[in-house]
């Protein structure tokens, strides 16, 4: 059978909707006529058609989860070198605000010892707690102590 060139109006919606599917209207033309003429066996045409339809649509949404994968995957890089920045800085202060407070408390230390003139109970106390509080050597903390208050 030779072919004939035609014209046929149709629809600019649907037009749009198979060009957009990735859909032949020869295709589909040739689909209609020969099931309207009962020249295929049923169905085969039609399961032919939808094959290459699904696996059209599935290269598509092939592509387009690797574009999003790609997408987000480098989003959430960008979310968690932000988030590390983030926890770096927090840990900075945090030690910065715990070794103040360090050295707050051992100059407090310091001058209670050189105002007191001995160390006394009270003393021997809150130094026991800077020592267990900040993991000093209890020996260099007294030799310190001695030194800095007393010249010893």
């Amino acid at each position: 059978m030779g072919k004939v060139q035609t014209s046929v109006m149709i629809d600019e919606e649907k037009r749009q909707l198979a060009k957009a599917k990735g859909l032949k209207l020869q295709d589909l033309l040739d689909e209609a006529l020969n099931r309207a003429l009962s020249l295929d066996v049923p169905g085969q045409a039609n399961l032919e058609l939808e094959k290459e339809q699904l696996l059209n649509d599935l290269q598509i949404l092939e592509k387009q989860k690797e574009d999003y994968l790609q997408k987000h995957d480098q989003q959430v890089n960008e979310i968690n070198f932000k988030l590390s920045y983030i926890d770096n800085q927090l840990t900075k202060q945090f030690q910065d605000k715990e070794e103040m407070e360090k050295e707050k408390q051992f100059n407090y230390i310091i001058e209670r010892a050189k105002h007191d003139g001995e160390v006394g109970q009270e003393l021997q106390d809150i130094i026991k707690d800077y020592i267990l509080t900040y993991g000093v050597d209890p020996e260099e903390m007294v030799k310190k102590v001695n030194y800095l208050a007393y010249g010893q």
